[in-house]
């Protein structure tokens, strides 16, 4: 290797250690547009260039694996929706712009959702469904962007009618119509039995968006003590497998524990755990 080459390595090597240190710092930065007079150069960089919106998203995403609970994922997040939210409605329209604008509102919703604040993702989804989503290529996300919208509609502030007219304006020809309205209506006005409601939600892909924000949502746990007040009122004894598989549909992983709190459980000689819910000494369970 002569001088020349190994010059221009060390240079090349910088420029990417520097690349990174700027994004890096970008991160720390705490300034925003809603909160500045006057945009910094950094800033201007992420209203202007994509590339530049690309790496600073990439560099979100490295500092969630290496720290989950950081503060800096959050504030990345929201200066990203912020340039968003700002961008003119030309930009918009641009395809690159939109894909970009729709996997930082993903990573939005997964971020809250693990931290079990679903509902802070509520504003970002009804941003992306009433400004980006005409503008968008009607795809799989596009279309769970929509369905999370109308479940928290539903879900969340208990409007059923808001949320079927959502649903049948942009919905109707989606796999996840069906699914969005089953669960609506059972929660809303208990149509079917609540086993119904959590069938449609174990047949949800694991790792899709819509499964991921429903189990975050305050209603999941609502909807598990809806339905174990109804069996504790309707039966004398259930096993817990019956309970998991009929009623839960595995989707109460610590639903035993749940039980032991609150009704007495016998164990069988072929190890089959029964709950006595009429037991003299049973509690009766939390409704809260």
């Amino acid at each position: 290797m002569d001088n020349k080459e190994a010059l221009a390595k060390r240079k090349l090597a910088f420029s990417e250690n520097a690349r990174r240190q700027i994004l890096h710092d970008q991160l720390r930065d705490s300034s925003l547009l809603s909160r500045s007079a006057s945009t910094n150069i950094a800033l201007r960089q992420l209203q202007r260039d994509q590339c530049a919106r690309d790496d600073f998203l990439k560099e979100i995403e490295t500092q969630e694996e290496q720290a989950p609970n950081s503060s800096l994922v959050e504030h990345g997040l929201r200066k990203l929706r912020e340039i968003i939210v700002a961008a003119g409605s030309n930009i918009c329209r641009d395809p690159k712009f939109l894909d970009f604008a729709t996997r930082v509102y993903e990573k939005t919703v997964k971020y809250y959702c693990k931290h079990r604040e679903a509902h802070k993702s509520y504003p970002s989804i009804r941003f992306y469904v009433d400004n980006l989503l005409q503008h968008a290529i009607s795809n799989s996300l596009s279309q769970q962007m929509v369905a999370c919208c109308a479940l928290y509609i539903s879900h969340g502030e208990g409007n059923l009618t808001r949320c079927l007219t959502l649903l049948n304006s942009h919905m109707l020809n989606s796999d996840l119509y069906e699914p969005s309205k089953t669960l609506s209506l059972v929660y809303c006005i208990q149509n079917q039995p609540p086993s119904v409601w959590f069938k449609v939600v174990s047949e949800l892909p694991d790792s899709s968006l819509i499964r991921i924000f429903i189990s975050a949502l305050p209603a999941f746990q609502k909807m598990q003590q809806r339905t174990m007040k109804m069996i504790s009122v309707c039966y004398n004894q259930l096993s817990v497998s019956f309970l998991s598989v009929y009623w839960f549909h595995g989707m109460w992983k610590d639903l035993e524990h749940y039980v032991s709190q609150n009704w007495t459980i016998e164990t069988l000689q072929n190890s089959t755990k029964i709950v006595k819910f009429k037991a003299v000494g049973s509690k009766k369970p939390s409704t809260s």
